[in-house]
């Protein structure tokens, strides 16, 4: 009488109980013993989303960083139209005679007749 015997399968890793070390059915909430069992495999996912934001992250602030420095560091432009006027103007060409004002080329409309 030749026997044959069947391997039971293995239970993956994680997957015992951890007070009977027996393995847990799929999607169950309890061991056979009674025993709560929660699965872990939500864990790695877990870790890796929190990593990929934290990147992202440290991207910004040195993208943020980089720019203030950029900006920082840059030309002062400068405004002509609000320069202080001169103090000294040179009257070497000048005679001592006010200048008149220019006349205007057309009449105002007020003098009209």
């Amino acid at each position: 009488m030749n026997e044959v015997v069947i391997p039971e399968p293995q239970a993956a890793k994680g997957e015992l109980c951890t007070r009977c070390l027996q393995p847990v059915p799929y999607g169950s909430g309890r061991c056979a013993c009674g025993q709560p069992y929660s699965s872990r495999r939500y864990v790695p996912l877990l870790i890796g989303t929190a990593g990929l934001f934290a990147l992202v992250f440290v991207l910004m602030l040195m993208y943020y960083a980089t720019w203030r420095a950029d900006v920082l560091s840059g030309d002062v432009p400068v405004d002509e139209a609000g320069r202080a006027p001169e103090i000294m103007v040179d009257t070497s060409k000048d005679d001592g005679k006010p200048t008149p004002p220019p006349q205007p080329e057309k009449k105002p409309p007020l003098n009209e007749k």
